[in-house]
């Protein structure tokens, strides 16, 4: 929890300022450095957001004034006289700065009896059972309000380092007594150090993954049952997480991530899906978290207590609106990846059918052709195979000129009205007739019968797919 704030808001004159607001939790009050917006340049700006907000001393500007108030439930941070549209981080730092301050006297009861254990454990100059009972006890009456979430993150760390290190202490003396572990866990190391170097050297040859990774979740599961010094139980570990490592890097580095529009869609969507079960989850837990807070202030041991459940029900709320916001808006992504996928599957199936329609119909020119051959071949008996079958092709593939002249285009309407004068013969036999009347130049015939298939054509592919379907 950050104890400084810094936002913009309007004095009673409708003038505006910029407030640098930070908590004394010691003293239970707030300072608020107000700073006309005359005074207020960009460079200023910035070490205000990104140095003085983090605990870093920052020259303020000459004109600037200071308000001291003190922080309780019932008022709001700001002055009457200030107001600002940043009403949800105020709000939310007035109680999470209410809840820090009474998780903090709270840490300071804590603190005096570790000072007592301390100052006893210290003076040892050789192990005792009984202190070691005793700081376990203590430890575990600040696990429990750790676990009911009564102290915040930066009080427990301070009791678990100085708590840690007590234990260490106490471990030393023991150790001391106990040259026996020392002795077994030297052995003890330099076994598992060498089946972890031989599983280390598999996964280097190539070797299967999932065997190996089995291997070393069963050897890491006896070394959390083995007894070690606390230098050789830390190297060990460093090797578990290196083989850990080269084993995921094996197993998952190399995978690709390239998709088409429809799968990346769906798994982005997935993945929203997934995250909001977890928020709706999150929030279903802070929910039970109200009501269990709820309960227990009936039942407190003292009003030291009491206040700070309220506290933690005023933050974990906070907390709620919060994750609310972010579920609408993450329901409102969901409809927009939905509309998206949508589209994305119709044009898929609509390339897809496409690309369908140009294989089908290439099927049907290229079944056309093969006929148009093989009956060439049979009627046209004056020219050969070799020339009937380059005749066919070239029907086939010749389109409509581009660029005709009037002899060509006359030319081309004598030869549609002599073809369709004949109205019982086929194509083909059309074909035979252009051949067989000028063979001396092929060119010129393939031009005529391109003109008798041109119209044909596309009926002549629809009675294939017919006799197909037959």
């Amino acid at each position: 929890m950050k104890d400084k704030l810094v936002i913009w808001a309007e004095n009673e004159n409708d003038e505006k300022v910029m407030l640098g607001i930070q908590l004394l939790s010691d003293a239970n009050k707030i300072d608020i450095f107000i700073f006309p917006e005359a005074s207020v340049t960009e460079t200023f700006e910035k070490a205000m957001m990104n140095e003085w907000r983090k605990g870093e001393d920052v020259a303020f500007p000459e004109g600037h004034s200071k308000i001291e108030r003190e922080l309780t439930m019932s008022e709001s941070l700001l002055p009457d006289n200030l107001k600002t549209k940043e009403t949800d981080l105020v709000n939310r730092a007035k109680s999470e700065w209410h809840f820090v301050v009474l998780s903090q006297k709270l840490s300071h009861e804590f603190r005096k009896e570790l000072d007592g254990l301390k100052e006893k454990i210290e003076d040892l100059s050789e192990y005792n059972s009984g202190l070691w009972n005793d700081l376990k006890g203590y430890w575990g009456k600040v696990q429990k309000q750790m676990k009911e979430k009564t102290l915040i993150w930066q009080h427990t760390k301070e009791l678990k380092d100085t708590t840690n290190g007590l234990f260490d202490k106490m471990k030393e003396l023991r150790t001391q007594l106990e040259g026996e572990l020392q002795e077994k866990s030297v052995v003890y190391k330099e076994e598992f150090s060498t089946a972890l170097n031989e599983i280390e050297e598999k996964i280097n040859n190539d070797a299967r993954l999932k065997p190996l990774f089995d291997d070393l979740k069963d050897l890491q599961k006896k070394f959390w049952d083995t007894k070690f010094v606390s230098k050789h139980r830390n190297e060990l570990k460093k090797q578990f997480d290196r083989a850990f490592k080269q084993i995921k890097e094996k197993r998952f580095g190399g995978q690709s991530s390239g998709v088409n529009p429809v799968e990346r869609l769906t798994k982005r969507l997935d993945g929203l899906d997934n995250a909001i079960k977890r928020m709706e989850s999150s929030i279903y837990r802070d929910k039970k978290e109200l009501e269990f807070q709820q309960r227990r202030i009936d039942n407190t041991d003292g009003q030291l207590e009491a206040q700070i459940r309220q506290a933690k029900i005023n933050v974990v709320q906070e907390r709620v609106n919060s994750k609310n916001h972010k579920l609408e808006d993450m329901l409102k992504t969901k409809v927009e990846l939905e509309d998206r996928l949508m589209k994305a599957k119709e044009r898929a199936a609509k390339q897809a059918e496409d690309a369908q329609r140009k294989a089908d119909l290439a099927k049907a020119k290229k079944a056309a052709k093969e006929k148009i051959a093989a009956e060439i071949k049979e009627k046209g008996a004056s020219i050969s195979e070799e020339e009937a079958t380059k005749l066919a092709q070239a029907a086939s593939e010749i389109k409509q000129p581009k660029n005709t002249t009037p002899k060509e285009e006359a030319q081309k309407e004598e030869t549609q009205k002599e073809e369709e004068t004949k109205g019982d013969e086929s194509i083909l036999g059309a074909v035979a007739g252009v051949v067989g009347g000028a063979m001396d130049d092929i060119v010129d015939s393939v031009k005529a019968v391109a003109e008798v298939l041109e119209d044909k054509m596309e009926d002549f592919i629809v009675d294939m797919n017919n006799d197909e379907e037959e």
